[in-house]
């Protein structure tokens, strides 16, 4: 079984390094969660590269830009009137109420303390915090005006997820009438179109002959029938695929980007 080495911050505060023995760096981390203790990093003793905490926190539960958006005002705020950045980061961190958030706000409030500057303390976190905001938190912080550009990225946060509910808005309508066709076209072509077929069959021994259209949806039904299993299945499972590429970091951005292009009426 693999070896790990790790370091990790215990209850009171400290580090802790040690290594331990797990069939993967997720079973690791996992193992010294339940021995309260927090990961920092997990890396195999072989040399290969591990697991840094900002791909476990962000792995285990997604912050949302919202949260975030709030957690930079309230952190503008603090700094407005008077606390000091440590202090304010270590207030902000005990007062989360989201694990993630408030386990990442204690790193960087720890390295912070260490002498890192607030803006490489938060690039250590990219997967929670944006390139932009990382951005805009190292211009405020060499101009000065650090605590007007947490204010300028948390306003554009939340219009930004403004903007995401409302496209998501208005494509609500247009998907359920699209499932809604699909659902009747499908109950139409299983059930009703099949016993229309005898009468069909007669037509066509008189010579009257059917049309093309007719004669399509026939084998469409009778396709349908005799291979709607495999048909379903296929469905399911690109369904699946679609679903595990939309949820994944590159389909999340991918969709973020394509969503903030759409035209939005109102």
């Amino acid at each position: 079984m693999p070896e790990f080495a790790y370091t990790a911050r215990s209850l009171d505060g400290s580090n802790v390094s040690g290594s331990l023995q797990a069939a993967s760096e997720r079973d690791a981390m996992t193992a010294l969660v339940d021995q309260s203790l927090f990961p920092i990093s997990v890396k195999d003793a072989a040399g290969s590269p591990g697991l840094n905490l900002s791909d476990f926190l962000s792995r285990r539960r997604r912050v949302s830009a919202e949260l975030i958006a709030t957690c930079l005002t309230q952190l503008s705020d603090l700094l407005n009137n008077g606390v000091s950045l440590l202090d304010a980061l270590k207030l902000l961190a005990d007062q989360s109420t989201h694990p993630v958030l408030g386990e990442v706000l204690t790193d960087v409030h720890d390295r912070v303390a260490e002498g890192a500057s607030l803006e490489e303390a938060m690039a250590s976190h990219d997967r929670i915090f944006s390139e932009l905001t990382i951005s805009m938190v190292r211009a405020g912080s060499e101009g000065a005006f650090l605590e007007e550009a947490l204010t300028h990225i948390a306003g554009f946060l939340e219009l930004q997820e403004e903007l995401k509910s409302r496209v998501k808005g208005a494509m609500a309508y247009p998907t359920f009438l699209m499932i809604g066709g699909i659902a009747v076209t499908m109950l139409l072509i299983i059930f009703f179109v099949p016993k229309f077929e005898g009468l069909f069959e007669r037509l066509e021994r008189q010579g009257t002959g059917l049309p093309v259209a007719t004669i399509m949806l026939l084998a469409i039904s009778d396709a349908f029938i005799k291979y709607g299993v495999f048909v379903a299945a296929g469905a399911a499972g690109l369904f699946a695929l679609v679903r595990k590429l939309y949820l994944s970091e590159p389909g999340q951005e991918f969709s973020d980007k394509w969503k903030l292009k759409l035209p939005v009426m109102g």
